[in-house]
Parts: C-alpha cells; structure tokens; sequence
C-alpha cells in the first residue's frame, strides 16, 4: 500500500504555502517545501499564506494529498 494511501482520514497541521488556480495549497509540519507531499486544502473559508490549519486528508495520489478543513484534530 503507497504510504499516501495509509494517510487518508487523519488529520495533520498543515502550512498554507499559497493559493493557485482558486485553491490552497501547503504542506503537512512533517513534510519539506520542494522534496515531499504537496497538500491540495479545500475551505469554504478564505486562508491566510503562511498559517497553519488542521486538515483531514481525503484523498491520496503518489506524490500529493488532498484534504478538507477542520476545526480540530
């Protein structure tokens, strides 16, 4: 199993790196800028670059995630 997959419904505190295309995208606190996983950030609401929100992975790809917004982990 890709180790993506194994992600999918936890949460982690997630970096908001930027905006592109009208949606975010960021970084787990584990992963580093360029080498590791980008974090597709579905929101309702608008986030700021550079702060960290809780997001629930929902989906996963070999070399990104893809996740939802919450409140808390």
């Amino acid at each position: 199993m890709n180790l993506n997959q194994k992600k999918i419904g936890k949460t982690f505190k997630t970096l908001v790196d930027k905006k592109e295309a009208g949606r975010y995208l960021g970084r787990t606190e584990f992963d580093s800028v360029e080498v590791d996983n980008e974090v597709v950030i579905q929101s309702d609401k608008k986030l700021a670059i550079g702060e960290f929100v809780n997001v629930k992975i929902t989906k996963a790809y070999d070399y990104d995630l893809e996740g939802e917004v919450v409140e808390s982990v």
